[in-house]
């Protein structure tokens, strides 16, 4: 059985990495043009023979839920704070 983890995923340091770490400075060089916890990703990941593709959903405050992996909007985006203080818009 094959998982990919979010996908087809870029490879970064996992050493001292904890909830609030910003993994996206941590990536290695990447490897493919895939971004993780996209659809594009997740079908490259099955096209390359993953069983199963693992993603991270947080709720927002309008009760939807986002494909986001981060504990906090603060690395990737330009928020700040948690995903579930927003609303989808």
């Amino acid at each position: 059985l094959l998982l990919a983890h979010r996908g087809l995923a870029q490879t970064f340091s996992i050493e001292g990495v904890t909830n609030d770490t910003c993994t996206a400075e941590r990536i290695y060089k990447p490897e493919h043009p895939y971004i993780e916890n996209t659809i594009p990703s997740m079908e490259a990941a099955f096209r390359a023979g993953a069983d199963i593709v693992e993603f991270d959903i947080r709720p927002t405050k309008d009760g939807q839920f986002a494909v986001f992996h981060d504990w906090t909007l603060d690395c990737r985006t330009n928020g700040k704070g948690e995903p579930k203080n927003y609303t989808m818009a």
